[in-house]
């Protein structure tokens, strides 16, 4: 974006139109809202694709042994309820078989103009090799997860175990989104939420 266009950058202001025709002001340094419709908060961030418009960049992490049919409905239904009123979606995962895959056709079935974000491991021995609109350098597994978790203005995690597990990159890197004090939905494999 030119200087002049609006958006928000380190120490930036931010004023853009929404599609309702309201104006989006910042409210703090890290959340606008729109002053048209008023109640949509919107986290001050823009997609790599040059979208003129907020987004929600919405963080993956799972097993490579899929998602249980609880945990997919579930995950549908979290994404839903927080993306609602946000005008782009940015998915980011880390391109494994099993639930990264999953969650990356989730995306691509029920949000028209989803933007997907591959995180890829050096490791390929378990890619799903999903077609990304943005894919990042490859990094090994936990880095390549906590730069998952720095994209994130949410993180959704899909974990193997009704219990958290010492071992394990799911366990693990839900760890790190507590530790960087991101919003995050646990979803269990029964497709109760971690309270």
């Amino acid at each position: 974006m030119e200087e002049g266009e609006g958006g928000a950058g380190e120490g930036g202001t931010m004023s853009d139109k929404h599609s309702c025709g309201g104006t989006i002001r910042p409210i703090s340094k890290d959340w606008a809202r729109c002053d048209g419709c008023g109640d949509d908060t919107f986290p001050i961030s823009y997609s790599a694709a040059g979208y003129n418009e907020p987004v929600m960049h919405v963080g993956f992490t799972g097993t490579r042994h899929g998602m249980t049919d609880a945990q997919r409905n579930r995950v549908l239904v979290e994404l839903g309820r927080l993306t609602s009123g946000v005008f782009r979606v940015v998915g980011h995962h880390g391109d494994c078989v099993g639930a990264d895959a999953e969650f990356h056709e989730l995306l691509l079935a029920n949000w028209d103009g989803a933007y997907i974000v591959g995180h890829i491991p050096t490791n390929d021995s378990d890619r799903a090799f999903c077609a990304f609109d943005e894919a990042r350098p490859p990094l090994p597994y936990m880095r390549r997860n906590a730069e998952i978790v720095k994209a994130a203005n949410v993180m959704i995690a899909a974990p193997p175990t009704m219990e958290p597990q010492e071992r394990g990159g799911t366990w693990r890197t839900i760890g790190l989104a507590r530790k960087a004090k991101k919003d995050l939905v646990v979803v269990l494999p029964d497709g109760s939420v971690m309270p």
